[in-house]
């Protein structure tokens, strides 16, 4: 019988890795099935960073599972290295995505990544993850899950150090790039629009929105690393601490969820539109499965581009 303490921390990896695994696939699916990932480069590099989260969401459902099954040693080390790889391809994606736009907005395309390019450098980031992942994995490091601390740890011997340090590091260094990258983004097109004479109204600007956002993402990535780092340095232990900062990082695909759908129309517009579409069918369709499904999929596709024109 499953003790208090590991029924919780199981269950609430389950509970809170099914709702990202939900929402990461009808953002995927959506993203996909609108056809943006061959059109924009920006589209194709978001569709990578949410496969990412949902190799991240499907790593902690089964961490779960395991947990409720006592927690076997070598399976918690597999899932924790399956994790850190969609860590480190998760920030690596948004990095890449931070280029993207820095490329399109202030260099004005000059640099040309389609094409085969692009795929060099996605096999290259998926590569440096599956890499990492191999080395947390494999015998010359321990990491595993402990439940009476609610936290991840590296044994303290000198190899599993050496990658917990480098595990760090690397995100010590490509979060705070990434929020410089948005930094001198938001810099640019506030001169812009100051040059062009163009803050008439009083609306938020899309300059600000995108600050918004990408602080945001900042502080949390960079919270949730810190806190983390803080506790392996001075072993606190206490289990509301790790709990938190654990919790934090399942919940980061929801935090950045959150944001996409908060601040991109576009996605949100396609996402809600597929869902809606989807309901109004079945509904008309229990009614009248015959020509009503057809009829209301006109009259719906009617009403939203006479609304958003």
């Amino acid at each position: 019988m499953v003790s208090s303490l590991p029924l919780f921390i199981a269950v609430l990896h389950i509970v809170l890795s099914a709702v990202s695994l939900t929402m990461t696939i009808m953002i995927c699916l959506t993203i996909w099935m609108t056809k943006r990932v061959a059109k924009h480069l920006a589209y194709t590099l978001m569709f990578q960073e949410n496969m990412a989260f949902l190799i991240h969401s499907v790593a902690h459902m089964l961490i779960g599972v395991n947990i409720l099954f006592g927690n076997c040693y070598r399976t918690s080390q597999i899932l924790g290295g399956v994790q850190n790889c969609s860590w480190i391809a998760n920030l690596l994606f948004m990095l890449l995505l931070a280029l993207e736009r820095l490329n399109v907005t202030v260099l004005k395309s000059r640099y040309d990544v389609t094409g085969w390019k692009f795929v060099i450098i996605s096999i290259l980031v998926w590569l440096i993850s599956l890499c990492f992942m191999g080395i947390v994995i494999s015998p010359l490091t321990e990491y595993y899950f402990e439940v009476s601390t609610f936290g991840w740890n590296y044994a303290e011997d000198y190899k599993s150090t050496m990658v917990n340090r480098m595990e760090t590091l690397f995100g010590f260094m490509v979060i705070p790039l990434t929020f410089a990258i948005y930094i001198i983004i938001y810099a640019f097109l506030v001169k812009q629009r100051v040059t062009s004479m163009d803050s008439a109204n009083h609306r938020v600007s899309p300059e600000q929105k995108m600050l918004f956002v990408s602080t945001l993402t900042f502080l949390y990535l960079l919270l949730n690393l810190v806190l983390y780092d803080i506790n392996d340095e001075l072993e606190f232990n206490y289990l509301w601490y790790n709990g938190f900062v654990h919790t934090a990082f399942i919940c980061l695909p929801l935090f950045c969820h959150a944001m996409l759908l908060s601040f991109n129309r576009t996605v949100r517009r396609d996402l809600l539109r597929r869902v809606l579409r989807r309901n109004i069918n079945q509904v008309f369709s229990i009614r009248d499965p015959s020509k009503k499904v057809q009829t209301v999929r006109a009259s719906f596709s009617t009403s939203i581009s006479v609304t958003h024109q």
